[in-house]
């Protein structure tokens, strides 16, 4: 019975502590988050594309190529991902978060890798069979990861 008690015991201040420092870490002041990179809101650039079939396994070769590159040498851009919906095989997100809405333009859109990827893309705009994006500054309300 002392055994189960102490059991019980150890459970629950291993628990506690791990509860409580994930916790903290969930319950960073806004001011805190904006500060960790520097100067405000995180700025966000969604854009939705459909693509012609046949052009979908070379678009995805040649955005992950981007991809590795913009984390590779872009420090400032905090997500740069795309995602595949799950009823229709040939239209994506991609989703881009930079510390502040000047890093889009420099420096990704002037890197020689984007400059190659947005070539590319122009010279097959035949792939696409819809294109549309927005901006917005997050909120700093609810999450983006664990």
């Amino acid at each position: 019975m002392f055994f189960a008690f102490l059991s019980c015991l150890f459970f629950f201040e291993v628990f506690w502590k791990n509860f409580s420092r994930s916790s903290s870490e969930r319950e960073r002041t806004q001011s805190e988050r904006m500060s960790k990179k520097g100067a405000g809101p995180v700025w966000c650039l969604h854009i939705a594309l459909e693509l012609k079939k046949e052009f979908v396994d070379k678009f995805l070769l040649k955005f992950a190529e981007l991809a590795r590159h913009v984390e590779a040498n872009e420090p400032e851009t905090l997500s740069y991902e795309i995602g595949r919906s799950d009823e229709n095989e040939c239209k994506f997100i991609i989703v881009e978060r930079y510390s502040k809405k000047e890093y889009l333009a420099e420096p990704h859109q002037t890197s020689e890798m984007f400059k190659k990827f947005k070539q590319w893309m122009s010279a097959n705009e035949e792939m696409f069979v819809s294109k549309d994006g927005f901006s917005f500054y997050e909120q700093q309300i609810g999450y983006m990861h664990r």
